[in-house]
C-alpha cells in the first residue's frame, strides 16, 4: 500500500506515514508558568491582529468572535477542547483562507503545553482531537 501526502502552507512539526501507526502526546502536568501564559496570550493577540487584517470585511465580526471564544477556551482552567474543535471548523467552513493560520496556533506544542498540565481529561480529549484533524 502506498500513502500520498501534500503539505501546504509553513508546517513544522512531526508527521508519521504508513499503515498503522499510532502517535501519543506526552503531557506535562507541572503548573503553567506566567511566562508560558504570556507567550500564548501574544500568540492569540497575533492572531487576531491576523484575521482582523486578512478576512473578508463581511466576515471580520464573526472571525473575531470565533478568535474570542477560542482564547476563552484554551485559557480557561478547564481547556474546552469542543469550541476548539468547533472554531477550527468554522474557518474552514467560512474562511478556508485563514484556517491554516488557525491550525496553527491549535498545533503549536505550547497550546498542547497548557493543555496537557489541566490534567488527564483534557490532555487526553486534546490528543483525540489532535488525531482527528490529521487523519
Amino acid at each position: 500500500m502506498r500513502a500520498a501526502i501534500k503539505v501546504k502552507g509553513d508546517v513544522s512539526g512531526q508527521i508519521a506515514v504508513g499503515n498503522n501507526i499510532s502517535q501519543k502526546m506526552r503531557h506535562d502536568s507541572t503548573p503553567v508558568t506566567d511566562s508560558e501564559r504570556a507567550e500564548l496570550h501574544a500568540l492569540l493577540s497575533e492572531l487576531r491582529a491576523h484575521v482582523a487584517a486578512a478576512a473578508p470585511p463581511e466576515q471580520v465580526d464573526g472571525a473575531l468572535e470565533r478568535i474570542d471564544e477560542l482564547a476563552e477556551s484554551v485559557t480557561a482552567a478547564e481547556p474546552e477542547i469542543g469550541t476548539v474543535r468547533y472554531v477550527l471548523r468554522w474557518f474552514r467552513r467560512n474562511i478556508p483562507a485563514l484556517a491554516g493560520t488557525v491550525q496553527k496556533l491549535v498545533l503549536n506544542p505550547l497550546l498542547s503545553r497548557i493543555v496537557g498540565a489541566a490534567g488527564d481529561v483534557a490532555a487526553a480529549d486534546f490528543e483525540q482531537f489532535l488525531h482527528d484533524i490529521a487523519t
